[in-house]
């Protein structure tokens, strides 16, 4: 299966995406931004351009004063989080910032819902929240370019819509009926 050959992760949920998603590049920042893709942005073998910066704070790397400063202004909602209150992050950081290498190496990028199976290669940075998955190599040793054309192909597509998760005329491609799709 799927699941025995490759990783499958979810994006990043910020907890509150007011505060650490811009539709600008802010310079201030930019020690801390990463491009930021939308569900939307997946398409059949490619990506569009990101339109967006997400504030990439996950508890390794102490924000600025300046960082800590234009966050006051969201210190309430961020607090009221789960994982805050539980003690697990900070108050300023993403509620599940995930792993960075997954953003970072190779991967196939899914829309966690579509009509259609649209899969992308992705070789650089790509950073996208909860409603895309990610799927990376536990071998290296696998052609990623052939589980991407399996992916995007009428039998995968014919195989899912029968055997995989579906709601009404969505593929629901989430975590574990991709880890169950045979390959």
């Amino acid at each position: 299966t799927l699941g025995e050959k490759f990783n499958v992760n979810q994006g990043i949920v910020s907890g509150h995406d007011k505060a650490f998603v811009f539709d600008e590049y802010k310079e201030e920042f930019s020690e801390f931004l990463k491009p930021f893709y939308k569900n939307k942005d997946i398409h059949k073998y490619r990506i569009s351009k990101a339109l967006y910066y997400i504030l990439y704070l996950d508890g390794k790397k102490n924000p600025s004063e300046k960082l800590i400063t234009y966050l006051e202004d969201y210190k309430e909602k961020l607090e009221s989080r789960r994982e805050v209150k539980k003690n697990r992050i900070n108050w300023w950081e993403l509620q599940w910032s995930r792993d960075e290498k997954i953003f970072q190496d190779i991967k196939i990028v899914a829309r966690q819902r579509n009509r259609r199976n649209d899969f992308a290669l992705v070789s650089n940075e790509f950073y996208a929240s909860a409603d895309v998955y990610y799927i990376t190599p536990k071998d290296t040793e696998i052609n990623m370019y052939y589980i991407l054309a399996y992916l995007n192909s009428e039998v995968f597509y014919r195989w899912f819509r029968l055997q995989g998760k579906n709601k009404g005329e969505f593929l629901e491609l989430y975590s574990t009926p991709l880890k169950e799709v045979p390959i």
